[in-house]
């Protein structure tokens, strides 16, 4: 089953927004995403800016059907 989540981390010290599409138990699943990635929302877009690529290749190794996308918004100042 595909599933996308996607998290959006903001250069200001903002919550990241999780949003998960295609998933039945979007609730649970988002809880837990939510829970772990909630506590490093003003970290998180430091992390990605520095490491970015280096985190989505030790995902896809660890994983390989990870289909890994990092996106820069400037207008939100955000990755996504």
């Amino acid at each position: 089953m595909y599933r996308k989540i996607q998290i959006d981390f903001r250069r200001i010290s903002q919550p990241p927004h999780v949003k998960i599409e295609n998933n039945n138990s979007s609730t649970e699943l988002y809880e837990r995403v939510n829970t772990i990635v909630k506590p490093y929302g003003a970290v998180g877009y430091k992390t990605l800016e520095k490491f970015g690529a280096e985190i989505g290749s030790y995902l896809m190794g660890m994983m390989p059907e990870l289909k890994w996308a990092l996106k820069h918004v400037d207008n939100y100042e955000s990755f996504l």
